[in-house]
């Protein structure tokens, strides 16, 4: 975010944006917070085991929530569309689906 309150988005500082988020939950969960949210672009198992490991280290209990179609279709980040097609390919490989009458 600019001090203008514009955002924008930069590939380049992504890796410090997630190593950020993960430090910003760690604190969390050692704080003993009730109520952790991790509101980030994970579409691999990969970009979110860290997060499910930890919180069951740390007694949580962990959902995961996919919103599609949050915008209408429209990409608020300027993402290059390759890499929308990555990220939507990846979500897809990775969906873990109950059996039916499960909850």
């Amino acid at each position: 975010m600019y001090e203008q309150g514009v955002y924008k988005f930069s590939h380049k500082k992504l890796g410090y944006c997630h190593i950020s988020c993960m430090h910003k939950y760690k604190n969390a969960l050692e704080l003993g917070t009730e109520v952790v949210i991790v509101d980030n672009t994970n579409t691999k198992a990969k970009d979110y085991t860290f997060y499910e490991d930890l919180a069951h280290e740390k007694g949580y209990m962990v959902f995961c929530l996919i919103v599609e179609n949050a915008h209408n279709g429209k990409d608020i980040h300027n993402v290059p569309e390759a890499t929308l097609q990555g990220q939507a390919a990846n979500i897809l490989n990775s969906l873990r689906l109950l059996p039916s009458g499960a909850a």
